[in-house]
């Protein structure tokens, strides 16, 4: 078993730092050290961790993780889980001061630590402040009045989200079924977020920045049609009218193979035509339906205007 950590080793300026990777494989070190998974002698208090973590503020209501990490057992059987976990956590971390309870709280000292997770929260954050919904009206390309550049801020949030935005949240924890609520709302938050910041980056003129957005957003969902109508829209703006075309057939063949269905009318519409015809068209993708023999109402109908032999008609 690996030696825990010393003080000395974890400081750094007075202070313990602590660095944290939970997006992907899970990693964290303090002071620069690795934590091993023997370090923590208890994989309670490895799970007692990894929830102040991914924990907005890194603060958790004892009762909450009791309830949280040991929803089968009593209150007092949960209490006592909670101490030891709290306990064999400190000391794989190495020092007082980092791993704290608080009355009827759990926290972790946010002055020392460093996640990924709160940089792409960050990222998110300011994304969302300084991009806008786009409006029907406005045609792919405008640039806001305030400018066409985006602040060095908005240019490492946009590189942060394709850094860490796809990433899946703690994935080698498979069987803890209390990660599935924050897994899903943290990849709701990145598609809606990307692709707010890929029409942002269209609008100030940073098409790749767009571009490297929307694919990333495609190759974790194929079936995205507003990411595939973007894309389209996209290439028409640069006057790449075969790549509009192939995107539109790749979307067609996508939302045709998982989801049994076709592009809607306003993905068509951002097609660039082709020898002087639409693209799209949706009567194209119908399938013809077999002449065959005529029915029996078919027929009586027409015998019923036939005309008789001689010139008269035929009574009813």
């Amino acid at each position: 078993m690996a030696a825990r950590p010393s003080e000395s080793a974890a400081s750094t300026g007075g202070q313990r730092l602590i660095r944290a990777h939970v997006l992907g494989a899970f990693h964290l070190s303090v002071g620069g050290r690795p934590v091993e998974r023997a370090d923590w002698q208890r994989l309670s208090a490895e799970r007692l961790a990894k929830l102040l973590l991914i924990t907005e503020g890194h603060a958790v209501p004892r009762e909450q993780a009791v309830e949280t990490l040991w929803p089968d057992v009593d209150p007092a059987s949960g209490y006592n889980n909670s101490r030891k976990a709290l306990h064999f956590a400190r000391r794989a971390l190495g020092a007082p001061g980092v791993v704290m309870s608080d009355g009827d709280k759990i926290r972790l000292d946010p002055a020392l630590l460093d996640v990924d997770l709160d940089r792409l929260r960050a990222a998110f954050d300011l994304l969302g402040h300084t991009t806008r919904p786009p409006s029907p009206a406005e045609p792919i390309g405008h640039e806001q009045a305030d400018g066409d550049r985006a602040s060095e801020a908005e240019r490492d949030a946009v590189a942060t989200v394709l850094e860490l935005g796809a990433r899946t949240l703690l994935p080698d924890d498979v069987y803890e079924d209390w990660l599935v609520g924050p897994r899903e709302h943290l990849l709701t938050r990145w598609q809606v977020v990307a692709m707010e910041a890929a029409r942002g980056a269209i609008d100030a003129g940073r098409k790749s920045e767009a571009h490297a957005l929307l694919d990333q957003i495609l190759d974790h969902d194929p079936t995205d049609e507003a990411a595939h109508r973007l894309v389209i829209e996209l290439y028409a703006s640069e006057g790449r009218h075969h790549s509009a075309r192939r995107q539109f057939e790749l979307c067609r063949r996508a939302l045709a193979a998982d989801l049994d269905a076709e592009p809607s009318a306003e993905t068509g519409r951002g097609v660039p035509s082709r020898r002087g015809r639409r693209h799209y068209d949706r009567r194209r993708f119908r399938t013809p339906r077999s002449p065959g023999r005529p029915t029996a109402r078919a027929r009586a109908c027409r015998a019923a205007t036939r005309p008789a032999r001689g010139g008269a008609d035929r009574p009813l």
